[in-house]
């Protein structure tokens, strides 16, 4: 039992190392080799893009929490209605209300992949411009 605590430790410390000390390290010798070469400005400049861009990114992708929040409110409503069928069935089908009830589920659906559409489109959209801000305009 101990030696796979300590395997699990080993490769949690080896996890970290990999992705937060070794890029950190690297940053700052890439950042010293470039400043010693081309002076302050270059690195200056390259900080300044990264923190507008970042900045940039990040007001731009603030609807889609907006998006996220109204399709699981959607979904929610979705459901409300599919179960009210499901537990007043024989009441709708005994009173002839199942094309009453189809379209009410019918509505909800719609409703529901039409935002769902409009949120992937958004995220599309918004995907490509990090892509051009991120790989091709820096």
């Amino acid at each position: 039992m101990f030696a796979a605590d300590v395997d699990k430790l080993c490769s949690s410390f080896v996890s970290v190392f990999q992705q937060v000390v070794k890029p950190s390290v690297d940053a700052c010798v890439y950042l010293v080799k470039l400043t010693q070469s081309i002076g302050l400005q270059g690195p200056g400049t390259m900080l300044t893009y990264l923190v507008g861009s970042g900045l940039f990114l990040t007001w731009l992708r603030r609807p889609t929490t907006r998006f996220t929040s109204i399709e699981q409110s959607m979904e929610g409503e979705y459901r409300f209605v599919h179960s009210r069928l499901l537990s007043h069935a024989e009441e709708v089908a005994f009173y002839g209300g199942g094309a009453i009830e189809r379209n009410a589920l019918q509505r909800s659906f719609d409703a529901l992949m039409a935002h769902v559409r409009k949120g992937q489109q958004f995220r599309y959209a918004a995907g490509v411009v990090d892509s051009i801000i991120a790989k091709y305009a820096a």
